[in-house]
């Protein structure tokens, strides 16, 4: 019997951001000094909780590094506390390390374009320099348990009365497909990109995993003009436990965080 093992994704960090993961002090050139937000104080508190719950599960460790490391210099944005994607890159790494140091396998997807460049650019060169392989799309065997892993994935929708269709859909369609292919279903399948996590499971003769990540971002200006009817980001990991061949348990690890302020006019 294997040992067995918790397959850990965690995707969309945006390292770069004035509003996603951060170390708490970075040089910028010119001895200029990054000092983190309290926001920013509190996502990297979570993250470091995060990884500590992993450690003390004690199972093996297999990391999904799902894209979007770094937040790139795009759509003009002003959320940026350095715009040298290269500085962002080297602050992934810096957080990234001890992660790749306690996992026994760590993978890397490429995320968007407009973040982390053509081809994936910032993602590949942060998955380079921690010696990990980096994918569009990985169909990752985890003693015989099929994951289906990419950055891009279905939008969950803005109404919470029907927020699993679209992934319970999206599920169905990757299923099919592989039949039609003449290969085994996933048994997990994983996407990141919208920040907003979702978890369904598909039951018939092959049960499914469908999951859509949190990030590891706080709401942006274009998140809080395009989602109104939220004011709470999704942020946080996914943890699914393989043993004996089989899904052993599914958790999606979120941090509460307000970014409305609330007032009192008494």
């Amino acid at each position: 019997m294997k040992d067995p093992i918790q397959v850990v994704w965690v995707s969309d960090l945006h390292i770069g951001s004035t509003v996603g993961l951060s170390p708490s002090r970075w040089t910028i050139d010119e001895q200029n000094i990054h000092q983190a937000s309290k926001p920013q104080l509190e996502l990297l508190k979570f993250w470091n909780k995060f990884w500590g719950r992993r450690k003390k599960d004690g199972r093996s460790i297999i990391t999904i590094l799902g894209g979007d490391l770094v937040d790139g210099d795009h759509h003009n944005t002003l959320q940026l506390w350095t715009n040298d994607e290269l500085t962002q890159v080297d602050a992934a790494i810096d957080l990234l390390k001890p992660i790749v140091n306690i996992s026994k396998k760590t993978y890397l997807l490429r995320g968007t374009t407009a973040h982390v460049g053509q081809s994936g650019r910032f993602d590949s060169l942060v998955a380079k320099e921690l010696g990990v392989p980096a994918y569009y799309h990985l169909r990752l065997n985890v003693d015989n348990v099929i994951f289906d892993l990419a950055h891009h994935g279905p939008s969950i929708g803005k109404r919470v009365w029907n927020a699993g269709n679209s992934v319970r859909a999206y599920g169905r369609s990757i299923e099919m497909s592989s039949i039609l292919n003449g290969r085994k279903p996933p048994d997990v399948t994983i996407r990141g990109h919208t920040h907003k996590a979702c978890h369904e499971t598909l039951h018939g003769r092959h049960t499914a995993e469908v999951i859509v990540s949190p990030a590891w971002q706080f709401k942006t200006e274009y998140a809080h003009r395009v989602s109104t009817e939220n004011d709470l980001a999704d942020i946080g990991g996914v943890v699914v436990g393989v043993s004996n061949g089989m899904v052993a348990d599914v958790t999606i690890d979120m941090m509460q965080f307000e970014q409305s302020e609330s007032v009192s006019a008494g």
